[in-house]
Formats: structure tokens, sequence, C-alpha cells
């Protein structure tokens, strides 16, 4: 691969750890909320869909994780 496809998986790479980075903020979010929730509503539909949500999240930012990987195994 030549040295300007490299420089463009490298910026790519960079723009992924940007995007997980707001993905993982988007996510902590979410947790706190559902962690704050008064003990009443933790058992609820609301706080069930919230505790998915969570899952889902970190499934996604484990699935970034190995495409960021993946490009910056190819940039090197």
């Amino acid at each position: 691969m030549n040295s300007d496809r490299r420089k463009r998986l490298s910026l790519l790479a960079e723009r992924l750890t940007d995007v997980r980075s707001f993905l993982e903020d988007l996510r902590n979010e979410e947790e706190v909320a559902l962690e704050n929730m008064p003990e009443s509503l933790q058992q609820g539909d609301r706080a069930q869909a919230m505790a998915e949500r969570v899952g889902e999240l970190d499934e996604a930012l484990n699935q970034l994780d190995d495409v960021i990987s993946c490009v910056e195994g190819c940039a090197a």
C-alpha cells in the first residue's frame, strides 16, 4: 500500500476513534441516567429499555473497537 492510502487510513482511524469516544459518552450518560432513576422506577419497562440500550451501545463499542483495530492494522 502506498503512503497516501496509509495516511488516509490513519486519518480514518482517528475519525473512528472520535466517533467511538462520542458513542462511549452517550453510553455512559444513559447508564448514569439509569443508575439515578428512583428505585421505584428501576424495575419498570423504561428502566429495562434503558438497560437494553446500554447493552446495545456496549456491543456497538466492541464492534467499533474491532473496526478501528482493523483499519489501524491496514495503515501500518
